[in-house]
């Protein structure tokens, strides 16, 4: 069990399904338990920074009821009070209570923006601590492949291996893929595809073609992958030689390949680029001169028509239009 998760557990961010799942992994490993209690104690100087606890629920609401209440109630008259020297004592008037219940309603508006900016911000950045795994396992495969002159695993034009997703086959035959790095982008928090390599794909297209397809639309999770570009009738994969400034992965696209991604809600999506570099964007048109970084100069979801035309598909997306 990975890291994020593990935070997400003891900062309560995991909905009541992900906490019994975890409940249940730290049952039955004693290093994930251990390593639980380290993560917390990482994370304990944080209490130091920890905001005040959030008012009771509806508390906005209850507020207003209660003075609406109040307005409408006729009151008894009250005794007569005996003159006594000194200044007058001035009571809390019905206005009064109406600019409090205003204050109240619109400080928990703030609050709750505030909270959701923040588990925005958070998810984000975890997104883009898987994107530098899966860069760290991409340069391990380029050193582990001197005779390919720095290339990166390529999508093949024909089957089986002419889909986005076997980049993760390709990583895990190479032993390139470390304990952590996984295609789950925190925003989604779905579960990771089972790893499988390439000589098990080859065996499922013969054998078991459902499954085959499945695994086609599944291995590549929540990100989108190059499909490469056309060189004459050949589809070439982007290489270290590209320069560092080509994006190679992403959070995937829609379905219809076009807009933002939906793993952050349709506000944008981490880039990863050959370089290194993840950045968080909030369009699409972020490759080489606004390049749409998810169709090709033919607004197909295809391989693109140059090295510099990039295309960041799904898992089950292919550079070929199928024969």
């Amino acid at each position: 069990m990975n890291d994020d998760t593990l935070l997400g557990y003891l900062l309560d961010a995991l909905d009541r399904d992900e906490r019994r799942s975890v409940e249940a992994h730290l049952r039955g490993h004693p290093e994930a338990h251990a390593r639980l209690k380290e993560l917390g104690r990482l994370v304990t100087p944080l209490a130091a920074d920890a905001d005040a606890p959030e008012p009771p629920g509806r508390l906005v609401e209850a507020t207003l009821t209660h003075i609406m209440a109040a307005s409408c109630r006729q009151l008894p008259a009250a005794p007569p009070m005996p003159r006594q020297a000194g200044a007058p004592r001035r009571s809390l008037r019905r206005a009064d209570l109406v600019v409090a219940g205003l204050i109240l309603f619109v400080a928990a508006g703030l609050s709750a923006a505030w909270l959701g900016r923040q588990w925005h911000d958070y998810r984000v950045l975890a997104c883009q601590n898987n994107l530098h795994k899966l860069w760290t396992a991409l340069h391990v495969y380029n050193d582990q492949h001197p005779e390919r002159g720095g290339a990166f695993p390529c999508v093949e034009a024909a089957p089986p291996h002419n889909f986005a997703g076997v980049f993760m086959s390709e990583l895990a035959d190479a032993g390139a893929l470390g304990p952590d790095a996984t295609t789950v982008c925190p925003a989604r928090s779905g579960p990771a595809a089972a790893p499988c390599s390439l000589a098990e794909l080859d065996a499922m297209a013969r054998n078991q073609p459902c499954e085959y397809q499945a695994r086609i639309r599944e291995l590549g999770g929540d990100y989108a992958y190059t499909l490469g570009y056309r060189q004459g009738d050949d589809v070439v994969g982007l290489s270290r030689a590209c320069g560092d400034l080509l994006p190679i992965l992403a959070d995937r696209p829609s379905d219809a390949g076009r807009g933002n991604s939906p793993n952050h809600g349709g506000a944008g999506q981490n880039v990863l680029y050959i370089g290194g570099e993840v950045r968080w964007c909030n369009g699409p048109n972020v490759g080489v001169d606004g390049d749409d970084i998810y169709r090709n100069l033919h607004f197909q979801v295809l391989a693109g028509q140059h090295e510099f035309d990039t295309v960041l598909g799904a898992s089950d997306a292919s550079p070929c239009l199928n024969p």
